[in-house]
């Protein structure tokens, strides 16, 4: 799941260029033909662009040593990738 904050809320997407292409599309930037959506939203937007990869943190955090927050991680990811289907 990735997650970018526009309009004081955060807004989810399966995949990092739908994220890219909303993101383009809320600031009436059009994304040319046959361009990559991720490289170019980093082209357009630079710094203003902030995009975050919620389930690699906790697959992160589920390959620690410490067992609870194992457990913890995976029931968060679980979680969000199930509300967010």
């Amino acid at each position: 799941m990735y997650f970018t904050f526009l309009n004081d809320q955060f807004i989810a997407f399966k995949t990092l260029g739908e994220c890219c292409r909303y993101v383009l599309m809320t600031k009436d930037i059009e994304l040319p033909n046959a361009e990559d959506p991720v490289s170019y939203s980093r082209k357009a937007l630079g710094g203003e662009l902030q995009i975050y990869n919620l389930s690699a943190a906790f697959q992160l955090i589920s390959q620690s040593e410490d067992g609870k927050a194992q457990m913890l991680a995976q029931s968060f990811s679980s979680a969000v990738d199930n509300f967010y289907k």
